[in-house]
């Protein structure tokens, strides 16, 4: 088994990246689901401020967990 320079040049010159793994800039669905997640932290923000005695509204509240929930499954399904 061959050693030193020689050798590692002929190991690493075979482990070059390629096209196959290259992650370029991210789609408009990406950007959609980060969106989304946005529009959910800020209902369950929303719901939180404006919580009376009772405490947060279930339907504000109910609205941005479903919401921040779809954005992640989008984001973590492009790649994000």
């Amino acid at each position: 088994r061959p050693q030193g320079e020689a050798a590692d040049r002929r190991t690493t010159r075979h482990a070059r990246p390629t096209t196959v793994g290259y992650v370029g800039m991210p789609g408009t669905l990406y950007y959609v689901g980060r969106g989304l997640q946005l529009l959910g932290m800020a209902a369950l923000l929303e719901a939180i401020l404006i919580a009376g005695p009772m405490g947060p509204s279930p339907r504000i509240f109910g609205f941005g967990v479903a919401v921040f929930i779809v954005g992640h499954l989008i984001v973590k399904r492009t790649g994000g």
